[in-house]
């Protein structure tokens, strides 16, 4: 059992600890709080895109309904 590969290092263990905590402290200020921002941002736009094509939606709805009823009227007064 005097494979090199095996064998346990504490200062390299320590060491890698020490790197591992800095990469994560790092990432998570440079990398981690931006990229929560700019999902949130997305979410919010994409919150209020859905609301503007509902209301959109709603505004065609009413507008169809409309032209329905002067479709008819106009069908009407020229049957008369």
């Amino acid at each position: 059992m005097n494979n090199p590969l095996v064998q346990l290092d504490p200062g390299l263990f320590v060491w890698t600890i020490v790197t591992f905590l800095l990469l994560l402290t790092v990432l998570s200020k440079f990398a981690w709080k931006p990229l929560l921002k700019m999902l949130k941002e997305r979410e919010e736009f994409i919150r209020s895109s859905l609301e503007d094509a509902e209301k959109a939606q709603t505004e065609l709805a009413k507008l169809n309904a409309e032209g329905e009823e002067i479709i008819n009227k106009a069908r009407a007064e020229a049957q008369t």
